[in-house]
């Protein structure tokens, strides 16, 4: 059992590498046949990486269903082992799931269960901001712009006490976003562009996509069309090179759409 669980971890780690390259067919070979490794080598942490990373490929590739399963999964073994903080990490991947379904309420209600698990503990801070952070997205996306405002500004001031600065660039963004909503522009071109910079120099590329999608869609409004499409074609490259194609094919939608249509801010 103990080279069956070598094994795992190794496949694990060549997962994690093949995520990370785009190559979304190699990630799942890997973490599957990681998967079947820990099994019987009764190795309850590796069976829940595996069962967590399986999930953020099948998100990514749109796969919605087969990640939500994962993440049931990953959630159930963190539950059975009394792991409080895996479970916390777990509600909050099953959120981004139904985010990502447009499934708001269902995110909302993730969001808030994770939030809640990592306000029992103080060193549970700093996953606190990333859901926080989440939470304000999903709020924003359902138009509900006072919790939204509370959950970022909450998660940005976390992230810069524990100089997370991925972290700010996120939360960054949907003050970013808040703001352009209420017609600040000026303190939404800081928030957008700060966040774009600091998500680059953290090399989180998916939430730099993300970044800079809201970054375009607030400069299309401005009426700065070639700095607008630049930042949708960064974002339609990294989603595509990360596998993300539902991502991918809405910021493909955007460039084709007629001038006036990419102004809400994303």
């Amino acid at each position: 059992t103990g080279r069956a669980a070598d094994e795992g971890w190794l496949r694990l780690t060549l997962g994690s590498l093949a995520l990370e390259s785009g190559n979304l067919e190699q990630a799942v070979t890997d973490f599957e046949r990681a998967a079947a490794l820990f099994e019987p080598a009764s190795d309850a942490k590796g069976a829940r990486y595996a069962a967590g990373n399986l999930g953020r490929v099948h998100r990514l590739r749109g796969e919605y269903e087969e990640a939500l399963a994962s993440f049931t999964r990953t959630s159930e073994l963190c539950a059975a082992a009394g792991d409080r903080y895996g479970v916390a990490i777990g509600e909050n991947n099953l959120g981004e799931v139904y985010r990502e379904m447009d499934d708001l309420p269902q995110a909302i209600a993730h969001f808030r269960q994770s939030a809640t698990l990592c306000r029992a503990a103080a060193e549970d801070r700093d996953i606190l901001a990333i859901v926080l952070g989440n939470l304000a997205e999903a709020c924003l996306a359902a138009d509900d712009e006072a919790p939204a405002l509370s959950a970022a500004t909450e998660s940005l001031a976390l992230a810069d006490a524990l100089q997370m600065a991925d972290q700010q660039g996120i939360a960054g963004r949907i003050l970013g976003q808040l703001a352009h909503r209420r017609g600040d522009e000026a303190a939404a071109d800081h928030y957008l562009q700060e966040s774009v910079d600091l998500l680059a120099a953290a090399g989180l590329q998916e939430e730099l996509a993300k970044s800079h999608e809201s970054y375009g869609r607030f400069l299309a409004g401005t009426g700065a069309r070639a700095a607008a499409e630049r930042h949708l074609r960064d974002a339609l490259h990294i989603f595509q090179t990360l596998g993300a194609t539902a991502r991918a094919a809405k910021i493909e939608q955007l460039l084709n759409a007629p001038p006036g249509a990419n102004e809400n801010g994303g």
